[in-house]
């Protein structure tokens, strides 16, 4: 896969003249793709059949895109996200509301093994209290979350396994104002956390044993004994294993997620 040209757009943007290949083979196996800005991927039935054209409408189905089949899905209409209509320009993405306890989950459980490289868009409705985007299963359960004090943490089965880095209180750049990538990679000792495709740092997992193999299972909910629900936008996500993405290859894919959903490109893209 090469390197696609960069155009610059009017409005000062960067848009790859090819798109970036999520599915290419030099980016690992990849997993799991939502495109929630993508609306075809969208359901308000379970047949897959009826888009949602309002805000507010209840999300039975986001479609994975990975050719996989692992579909995220909501049959109890009290628990469905609902969509956000035209949230970015003319692109939907879907909302996660922690008092309503909503969250979508796959009929069978994402296999991530290690080393691997996880992609979130998401934008968070509130800076306080603790918001998990994505978990594993009560069993195996793996928490991608983001608690009081803009401190971001992942951890397996209430095991900490990276806490923002724990005592150090580093603070991310969590915002309520707009949307962000945040990637992680894992080599099976050591986390990079990666925002808008600019590494923040890399430290060591205090748990590295136990993510040999990590389940995905939610999406907006914690799966073992704490049940923390999201409270946020996720507009997109992309699991891949086998392979650690370089710095160039976070770039692009960070390029491409933004060029997708038709934002903005960040500060070092030349495009804010």
């Amino acid at each position: 896969m090469s390197i696609p040209q960069i155009l610059l757009r009017q409005d000062g943007g960067l848009v790859p003249a090819s798109i970036w290949d999520p599915a290419a083979a030099e980016l690992g196996t990849l997993r799991l793709w939502l495109e929630m800005t993508d609306i075809s991927t969208l359901s308000t039935d379970s047949g897959k059949t009826t888009r949602p054209t309002t805000t507010g409408d209840l999300i039975y189905v986001v479609a994975d895109k990975s050719g996989n089949g692992s579909d995220m899905v909501q049959a109890t209409s009290g628990n469905r996200p609902t969509a956000v209509i035209n949230a970015i320009g003319d692109k939907p993405s879907v909302r996660f509301t922690r008092g309503s306890s909503q969250y979508l989950k796959l009929a069978a459980a994402v296999k991530v093994a290690t080393p691997f490289t996880a992609y979130l868009l998401h934008k968070l409705s509130s800076s306080a209290n603790t918001r998990c985007a994505m978990s594993g299963n009560a069993t195996d359960s793996f928490c991608w979350y983001y608690s009081s004090g803009h401190v971001f943490a992942m951890d397996q089965t209430a095991t900490a396994a990276l806490a923002g880095p724990g005592t150090a209180g580093l603070n991310f750049p969590i915002t309520t104002s707009g949307y962000l990538i945040h990637t992680i990679t894992f080599d099976g000792t050591y986390f990079r956390d990666i925002w808008d495709g600019v590494p923040t740092q890399s430290y060591a997992s205090a748990s590295a044993v136990a993510w040999s193999g990590t389940a995905f299972t939610t999406l907006g909910r914690r799966e073992d004994t704490t049940n923390t629900y999201h409270d946020g936008d996720i507009a997109g996500v992309r699991l891949y294993d086998g392979k650690i993405h370089t710095g160039r290859q976070i770039q692009y894919t960070v390029w491409d997620m933004y060029h997708r959903a038709g934002l903005r490109f960040p500060a070092w893209a030349g495009a804010n």
